[in-house]
């Protein structure tokens, strides 16, 4: 790498992490349900309240650590926590139609990623 070269790496702005969305989403919701605060979770996940914001909102990607802390904070088992993602994600009007045919042991995240790029074209 050039020092001082005009090339610079830049995160894509538009940038949608779909299956995050859900996820986050899916987390928000038992935090709520179980009364915990943002601050709260923000502070045992070692990270800022914008940034779990970011989160639940699925504006920044859920890596895998940082989604199995925080079922693991809320005290959610593995199970429930993927039943409940199921359910959101059956129940979305725009995206049920792509597991109607899945036996509940797992999505094919490929149709939904080919949904989703179809879609913002």
């Amino acid at each position: 790498m050039i020092l001082g070269s005009s090339f610079h790496m830049k995160k894509k702005k538009n940038t949608t992490y779909y299956i995050s969305q859900l996820v986050g989403k899916c987390l928000q919701e038992y935090r709520q349900e179980l009364g915990v605060s943002g601050e709260s979770i923000a502070k045992e996940l070692g990270i800022s309240q914008q940034q779990l914001s970011r989160y639940e909102r699925g504006e920044n990607a859920l890596t895998v650590d940082v989604l199995f802390k925080f079922i693991l904070i809320l005290g959610i088992n593995f199970p429930d926590f993927y039943h409940r993602l199921f359910y959101i994600v059956s129940h979305h009007p725009k995206l049920s139609h792509h597991i109607t045919n899945l036996n509940g042991f797992g999505w094919e995240l490929d149709d939904l990623k080919d949904y989703y790029n179809s879609a913002i074209v």
